[in-house]
């Protein structure tokens, strides 16, 4: 997914809901990010992790060609627990018999 096509639903979160702002709103908001997208026919990498150094917070985001889109906080600074990545292929339509 073009990093430009993430950026644009990751500003669009926070408009769509209101939950979806400030700090501490990461894994709302990354979640919402990944749905718009996946909403409009195309998949983001979700992740979840930590930062690196103390003190310990944890940090969600969506990421687009290897980089974090429009959050607080550096790839580098981030220890990734989990992710969910885009497909190889895309899926199936109703019409093509899923």
């Amino acid at each position: 997914m073009p990093y430009a096509v993430l950026s644009r639903a990751r500003d669009e979160a926070p408009t769509i809901s209101t939950t979806c702002r400030g700090s501490s709103a990461c894994l709302v908001r990354s979640t919402a990010v990944a749905l718009l997208c996946r909403l409009r026919g195309s998949w983001a990498d979700w992740c979840v992790g930590v930062m690196a150094e103390p003190p310990f917070q944890a940090h969600a985001w969506a990421e687009a060609e290897g980089r974090i889109v429009d959050e607080a906080g550096e790839r580098d600074e981030l220890r990734e627990l989990f992710r969910v990545e885009i497909p190889t292929r895309p899926r199936p339509t109703r019409a093509e018999g899923r």
